[in-house]
């Protein structure tokens, strides 16, 4: 082989080291957490009276969780009854800083939230703070009452302190 050879042999070598595809890391043990979110469910909420909103309200609707993106993303899609909203999320565990991430889109309108969190075993709760929609600052909560139940709360504040929403959610699996 003479030293052309050798020498192309070698690069070649080298550059498909570089492309080689690498192997699929390993998914977090905490993606387990969202497990319990998988499957359909029936959602009741109900919002504080707030300046924006004197009588506050009341909704319901369901929602369609199910693994994606080969099981290392939520995809939540949920629908209001009398089609009064569409909503989708994303939930995922993100290991390098350690948290829970979700983003949520809803229309009617281009409203958007993202968010990053904490799980408690002890209290079976998901504890979220973000922002959205616009410069609305949020704390949310998902505890988890048993595999069929779960209570969430979410509270917005606009940049001057002031609160927005103050939610409270009830969810029961759909059998």
């Amino acid at each position: 082989m003479c030293l052309t050879q050798s020498f192309l042999f070698v690069a070649i070598f080298f550059i498909s080291l570089k492309v080689a595809p690498a192997q699929s890391p390993e998914k977090p043990a905490e993606l387990e957490v969202l497990d319990r979110l998988v499957g359909n469910w029936r959602y009741e909420w109900e919002s504080k009276p707030t300046e924006s909103e004197p009588l506050g309200s009341k909704g319901s609707g369901t929602s369609t969780n199910e693994w994606a993106l080969n099981g290392w993303f939520q995809q939540h899609k949920g629908k209001g009854e009398n089609n009064t909203h569409e909503i989708l999320e994303v939930w995922t565990y993100d290991p390098s800083i350690k948290k829970y991430r979700a983003w949520g889109f809803m229309a009617p309108g281009a409203v958007h939230y993202e968010a990053d969190g904490t799980w408690d075993a002890k209290t079976k709760t998901l504890a979220y703070e973000g922002k959205g929609p616009g410069d609305v600052s949020t704390v949310s909560t998902m505890r988890f009452i048993d595999e069929d139940n779960r209570i969430g709360t979410r509270v917005a504040k606009n940049p001057a302190g002031k609160i927005v929403q103050d939610t409270i959610f009830k969810l029961t699996r759909l059998k």
